[in-house]
């Protein structure tokens, strides 16, 4: 109950700080379209295109909708009152997916195709609409081939390979896992069947559940132990992982040497040191 996966921490108490120095041009152009600005004129064109041929049944499904959003939630100028106590600061960049950017350009490329005299048109129409697709994005392919990127989503290779570690170690529906926060985003990106009992709404989990106390010691004796200090004593450190259920934790490679892994502690992949929780009951 203590996991990523049950924390029941609502958006609202997601981490706020930082909130006066909100830019929302860099949530626009930086996190949400990753450095690809001519989304947004593609966007507007389409809108336009929608906004002067389309029926009013489809203006009131895609641009009334958009023009609403960016009055109110998506409006720069309420950027730090809707991050604060709607969306959080680090996810503000989220409420852009409310656009529907995909299906305006479809639309709006359809309906130009409508518009088309003839089939030179159509086709002219056509690969004009494609370009611009085109070139609002990536391949998902590899350079000099068609094989399937391996890491598409371009994920830290470290989690994905502790994912995958896990995954063949265990068949459990749901796993603990124990690793630094920093991580703990990529796990969460890659696969929703690992629980991360240390992740940014971990305190909010606690407190809510009247365990304040309890997040004081997996925070201050465990937590910081393995990460911050890196010093450990191993006894004591095995009997806090097995109170909380924990079924894995990564420990840095460099802070093995000062330390004792408990015996009940299995490596099963070692470059960066993941080990499986033989846990005594």
């Amino acid at each position: 109950m203590y996991t990523a996966g049950n924390s029941g921490a609502s958006v609202q108490q997601s981490v706020t700080g930082g909130v006066d120095n909100l830019s929302y041009s860099q949530q626009l152009f930086s996190r949400f379209l990753n450095g690809h600005s001519i989304i947004i004129v593609g966007y507007i064109i389409a809108l336009v295109i929608i906004g002067i041929i389309a029926d009013k049944k489809i203006r009131s499904v895609i641009v009334y909708p958009a023009i609403v959003l960016f009055i109110t939630f998506a409006n720069p100028v309420f950027i730090k009152y809707v991050a604060q106590w709607v969306t959080g600061v680090d996810v503000y960049w989220r409420i852009f997916w409310l656009f529907n950017i995909s299906m305006t350009f479809i639309i709006g490329t359809i309906l130009i195709m409508e518009k088309c005299k003839n089939e030179r048109e159509a086709v002219i129409g056509l690969l004009v609409s494609l370009a611009i697709i085109l070139a609002c994005g990536t391949s998902v392919f590899e350079n000099g081939g068609w094989n399937v990127r391996s890491n598409i989503y371009k994920l830290d290779s470290s989690v994905i390979q502790i994912a995958d570690a896990i995954h063949k170690d265990s068949k459990e529906h749901t796993k603990i896992l124990l690793m630094p926060k920093d991580m703990a985003y990529g796990i969460r990106e890659y696969c929703g069947d690992i629980c991360t009992i240390v992740n940014r709404y971990s305190y909010e989990s606690f407190r809510d559940s009247g365990l304040k106390e309890k997040y004081d010691v997996l925070q201050k004796e465990i937590y910081n132990a393995l990460y911050k200090d890196q010093i450990w004593d191993s006894d004591k450190l095995k009997n806090q992982i097995n109170e909380f259920d924990i079924d894995y934790v990564v420990i840095y490679t460099g802070s093995i040497q000062n330390n004792q892994i408990p015996d009940e502690f299995t490596a099963i992949y070692k470059m960066i040191s993941i080990y499986y929780i033989d846990a005594i009951k």
